[in-house]
């Protein structure tokens, strides 16, 4: 199985607030890896992450692997940081993003 997309939440119930940080692959792309932080005030909080894999039937995961594209881009630092990037090609199919 590999990791196509991914996500997390805090469980933060207080009136202080959370900020996710990070939601991405790791680097074989066998789970997701996601941080958080508080935000104006210190505050412990729990952090969910999950996971969406996909599995071919007939398809060994280094075959899988070998079919398929995964690019990155990191925003610059600013206040609302953006980023965006594609496929390279018709010959591709986007499956997921990701936010950070």
């Amino acid at each position: 199985m590999l990791a196509i997309g991914g996500g997390g939440k805090t469980t933060d119930q207080s009136p202080y607030r959370t900020l996710l940080t990070a939601s991405y692959p790791n680097n074989d792309l066998s789970g997701w890896i996601v941080s958080s932080k508080d935000h104006e005030y210190p505050h412990p909080h729990e952090l969910i992450t999950y996971v969406i894999g996909i599995k071919i039937k007939g398809m060994s995961r280094k075959h899988l692997l070998d079919s398929m594209y995964v690019s990155m881009v990191a925003s610059e630092m600013t206040s609302h940081p953006e980023a965006e990037i594609g496929v390279p090609s018709d010959d591709f199919v986007l499956v997921n993003g990701g936010s950070g």
